[in-house]
């Protein structure tokens, strides 16, 4: 049921976050640190590297993960919390808003919407890989999470 998309072969990652650091734009050319721990540089081993605290999900959607990075908790109901770390190269707050959903069942939807619209592109666009994650992780579990129980927002990042 779960596949496998390997977005890295599509260069998606071609042009990360961290590549073009801070401290390549001259923050610290003037002042303290002239001759300071920045020379070398903290972003030339960046946080969207794979590092010691990253691993790849394997639930099918290829994302790779910050271990113990705050993502996103949601509670349902009194009994259920769905939860996730952070993603590396995308933000949970673009996919899941604070409030914009009161139900499962809306939320429920709006994920198998949003899954079917990522399988209808052609190739699948990485940035789409956060929908698959959430329907292979939350919609094909068999979690028995009753349609209309109340969605409570921890903390979405």
């Amino acid at each position: 049921m779960a596949e496998w998309y390997d977005f890295n072969d599509a260069g998606a990652y071609e042009v990360g976050a961290n590549e073009v650091g801070a401290n390549d734009a001259g923050a610290n050319e003037v002042g303290a640190n002239e001759v300071g721990a920045n020379e070398v540089g903290a972003n030339e081993v960046g946080a969207n590297e794979v590092g010691a605290n990253n691993y790849f999900c394997n639930c099918g959607c290829n994302l790779e993960f910050i271990e113990y990075g705050p993502g996103f908790d949601l509670y349902v109901g009194n009994k259920w919390i769905m939860m996730a770390n952070a993603m590396v190269h995308y933000k949970w707050r673009n996919y899941i808003r604070l409030r914009q959903f009161n139900l499962w069942n809306d939320f429920r939807e709006n994920i198998i919407r949003n899954y079917n619209n990522a399988l209808n592109n052609d190739p699948v666009k990485p940035e789409d890989a956060a929908w698959i994650h959430l329907y292979n992780q939350e919609i094909t579990q068999e979690n028995n999470i009753p349609l209309n129980e109340k969605l409570y927002y921890e903390y979405v990042y």
